[in-house]
């Protein structure tokens, strides 16, 4: 029953208008084809190749594959974030996400997240749900979004 389970969460898709096949977000858990857990051998099974233009302690390695990108602590996937310029390719139980650039769009997708204004944009506060939704008017990237552990929030966070 567990392998059932596991081989339909894998194949389940959701379908833009255009019938593009949208890349699944389960929050805390997984991004597309990644797992918070996956091991940098895993990833590089499914292509995904070192980041070194990113500079982290020793501990810390990035991966990269098309728009994702993976952070992993010890050799374990800690943080995925998609890094496509439409946030309409994803989808959140079965819903796409807006396809905006303005974060205030995705206030009522993301009910209940704290919004935080900073020097360098604002934020949407949902990390403890395994969220992580960020605007950046500094660098003109626009609105981004990552699944992050709980377990590395609380160390943020604490």
């Amino acid at each position: 029953m567990k392998m059932i389970s596991r081989a339909l969460a894998l194949i389940t898709f959701a379908f833009s208008a255009n019938g593009k096949n949208l890349l699944t977000i389960i929050p805390g858990k997984r991004l597309s084809e990644v797992s918070i857990g996956d091991s940098a051998s895993k990833l590089q099974k499914k292509g995904f190749i070192k980041d070194d233009t990113r500079q982290s302690p020793s501990t810390t390695t990035y991966m990269k594959k098309k728009d994702l990108l993976v952070r992993l602590q010890d050799d374990k996937a800690v943080q995925i974030w998609f890094e496509g310029k439409n946030l309409g390719e994803l989808s959140l139980n079965g819903k796409a996400l807006p396809a905006s650039d303005n974060i205030d769009s995705f206030k009522n997708f993301f009910k209940g997240c704290e919004e935080y204004q900073g020097s360098g944009g604002k934020l949407l506060y949902c990390e403890k749900r395994g969220i992580e939704i960020t605007s950046s008017c500094m660098n003109g990237s626009g609105v981004k979004i990552s699944v992050i552990a709980p377990t590395e929030v609380e160390k943020i966070v604490k």
